[in-house]
């Protein structure tokens, strides 16, 4: 067994013969781009069809032919980390033996996936399950949530989402448990302990990333990555 100490003078070890490139590259998280040669992302599609540099049957043709391009000359030259979006074993054992095998340095890669309300196994989302106030319901559910996703080679979810969202308006007011501080500690801490289990080395444990930053569920008129006013007394 590895003990504690020793995983830090490995880590130290192989900080000291990274390039800067190389450390940059373990900081960027890779999401596989839909449409393939054309290299934007799917959002930069919708906006190319929104403000008209497309035609909708344009955005339509070119979805019907796109391929996943999950960028492996870039993870090849050490420049990926980790990937968001990759929700297959088949493709992350792909991905995890191009890092380990034909990088330089050999640095196994992280998978993110947001497992909100459930991976194959879909249950109530936050805000509906939050009004059982019962722990034990929360955790039942993350634990299979957790089983499921890592059976898929997932190793981290981005959630639990603890906003105290007050503004219905916001779309993303379904992602948490609601407007009350007490339920949405106890419903984040209740997930974080079913997603991670009692030891995250667990082959079926998935490491949460309770989000977002704080006050980010106040966006001003209900709109997503809108500015927040906020003074300290109400934050």
């Amino acid at each position: 067994m590895i003990m504690k100490r020793d995983y830090e003078s490995r880590i130290q070890k192989l900080l000291s013969r990274m390039t800067i490139e190389e450390k940059i590259g373990q900081l960027q998280q890779c999401g596989p781009s839909l449409v393939g040669a054309f290299d934007v992302s799917f959002e930069e599609l919708l906006n190319m069809m929104f403000d008209g540099r497309i035609s909708q049957e344009e955005f339509g043709r070119l979805m019907s032919t796109a391929e996943q391009d999950y960028h492996e000359e870039d993870l090849r030259a050490g420049r990926i980390g980790s990937y968001n979006g990759v929700g297959d074993a088949a493709t992350a054992n792909r991905l995890q033996k191009i890092a380990v095998e034909e990088t330089r340095l050999g640095i196994p890669l992280l998978f993110g996936y947001d497992v909100i309300h459930g991976f194959r196994t879909v249950t109530p989302i936050p805000l509906a399950e939050s009004c059982a106030w019962e722990p034990q319901l929360w955790e039942k559910t993350g634990r299979i949530a957790a089983e499921e996703a890592t059976a898929a080679g997932i190793h981290m979810t981005f959630a639990p989402m603890v906003d105290v969202a007050k503004d219905a308006r916001w779309g993303r007011i379904s992602e948490g448990a609601g407007e009350d501080v007490l339920l949405n500690g106890a419903y984040g801490a209740a997930k974080v302990r079913a997603f991670q289990s009692d030891d995250l080395s667990k082959e079926n444990a998935m490491a949460a990333c309770v989000k977002h930053f704080a006050a980010y569920g106040a966006g001003e008129a209900g709109r997503d990555y809108n500015r927040v006013d906020m003074s300290l007394q109400r934050l």
